[in-house]
């Protein structure tokens, strides 16, 4: 049946290929099917899990085609990593070096003799590396907690969760970097039982390229690391009371969070892509409020994020908790984005029909299943010293996102746990106060679910 359903939506995604007139991405998506059995020892899933993701990025870029005739997204990221590397195809000089680029060049000088260059088919290859990423994250699970992910839970808490969809269909290095996250951390396992030393090599081979595709991932990495060999190993937690050693490990967090704000103000003269770019600035303070200034005037002043800010103080614990779980603001089918479509352009995306909206919905309303198993999950985390590393990861990759980044996308930093969550959360039966959770948690998630449509249907009537 499943060999079916993946026949099935391969021929939906050459037919997809047709309509949008660019029948050579269907040999290239061929091609692609191939490699993926080959590369997965015919493992059905992972091509399962391949096609379904390149279902969806054939829909969103349907969705951008229709509105503008481009494929790239409104966003300006994905066609900004586009003309890099097909600047480095062309061995135009780039003042930076750029290992993700330099990836898709490779790519792009193998598609160009063939005549299969094009946008569209270069983000085939994304969609190959997102299926890996999903592939790694499976098999990880597997090693650490010894659970095998079901496709029902792996659509419920990856594949259709619109923050992952946008990682996994457009044209970013994200799925790349947390594809070498998990290959990193399966090694790290067997180091850890085995002690071999090939583990170890490959480890840091993976720490060397997550470092110079983004640093910040890196340095939560090691984090984690640190956390779980050396401050919650079996015989640091026999020396040191659990409770000295919880808080070590949050003081810890808080310098780790207040260094990243420091190394971004010091080393990259902007916190984030809302900061102050190239502008001189004299002191911290003023290159924060530079960066607050800049996000108020580029983003619509009724978004979530937008009213937390304006909080002040009082938002800080909401800005944090709005990363882990926040109720979607539907602005309607028709959104207005100011971000140029490229690099080399000025111009402005005009009104467009989003019709990948619809995905939204559908997150939310999985939520009302996903919720509560990440509440207890959490819950679990927090009482078993085995696995209070990995709270203290989920919360620390939080706070990042909330105060160094303002990007949805870098919220893949810890909703990479959710499986890990799940996978706790399904180890055992719950007891009385992790029954109430689940219940309330389930109670949070249909209030969100009823909120924000009605916050959608009003907005439209109006």
């Amino acid at each position: 049946m499943q060999s079916l359903v993946t026949i099935f939506i391969f021929c939906v995604n050459i037919l997809i290929t047709l309509i949008l007139g660019s029948p050579e991405s269907g040999i290239v998506l061929l091609f692609a099917n191939v490699i993926v059995l080959l590369a997965g020892k015919g493992n059905r899933k992972i091509s399962l899990v391949f096609n379904v993701i390149s279902l969806l990025g054939l829909l969103y870029a349907w969705t951008y085609y229709s509105n503008y005739n481009e494929f790239h997204a409104p966003y300006g990221d994905d066609s900004f990593f586009f003309n890099e590397a097909l600047n480095l195809s062309e061995t135009n000089f780039i003042d930076i070096f750029r290992p993700y680029e330099s990836i898709l060049a490779i790519f792009i000088l193998f598609l160009k003799p063939l005549g299969l260059f094009s946008f569209l088919n270069v983000l085939i290859l994304n969609w190959m590396i997102s299926a890996f990423f999903i592939a790694m994250m499976v098999r990880y699970i597997k090693v650490k907690f010894d659970f095998s992910v079901s496709l029902k839970f792996l659509f419920c808490f990856v594949i259709l969760n619109y923050l992952f969809q946008d990682i996994l269909v457009h044209l970013y290095r994200d799925a790349l970097i947390y594809g070498l996250i998990f290959v990193f951390l399966i090694n790290y396992e067997k180091f850890k039982s085995v002690g071999n030393k090939k583990n170890l090599l490959i480890g840091l081979i993976c720490v060397f390229l997550i470092f110079v595709l983004r640093g910040a991932n890196c340095l939560l990495l090691l984090f984690y690391v640190f956390l779980d060999y050396w401050l919650y190993s079996p015989a640091r937690i026999k020396k040191v009371a659990s409770k000295t050693t919880f808080s070590i490990a949050v003081m810890l967090s808080v310098a780790l969070i207040l260094g990243s704000l420091a190394l971004s103000s010091i080393l990259i003269n902007s916190i984030s892509r809302f900061g102050v770019g190239n502008k001189k600035v004299e002191s911290f303070s003023e290159l924060s409020s530079s960066r607050q200034e800049n996000f108020f005037e580029k983003v619509d002043q009724d978004q979530n994020t937008v009213i937390i800010y304006k909080l002040g103080v009082a938002g800080y614990p909401l800005r944090v908790l709005s990363q882990i779980y926040s109720p979607i603001s539907f602005k309607g089918i028709d959104v207005r984005n100011f971000r140029v479509s490229t690099k080399y352009s000025s111009s402005i995306v005009p009104l467009y029909t989003d019709y990948t909206a619809i995905f939204y919905g559908i997150t939310i309303f999985l939520w009302i299943y996903v919720l509560p198993i990440i509440i207890v999950g959490i819950y679990r985390t927090y009482k078993m010293k085995l696995y209070q590393p990995i709270f203290i990861w989920f919360f620390v990759s939080a706070a990042m996102v909330a105060f160094v980044s303002l990007q949805s996308r870098h919220r893949l930093m810890f909703m990479v746990i959710y499986l890990m969550l799940l996978a706790i959360q399904q180890s055992g039966p719950m007891n009385k106060i992790e029954a109430k959770l689940y219940k309330y948690g389930r109670g949070v998630a249909l209030v969100t679910v009823l909120l924000s449509f009605s916050y959608f249907v009003i907005k439209n009537i109006n």
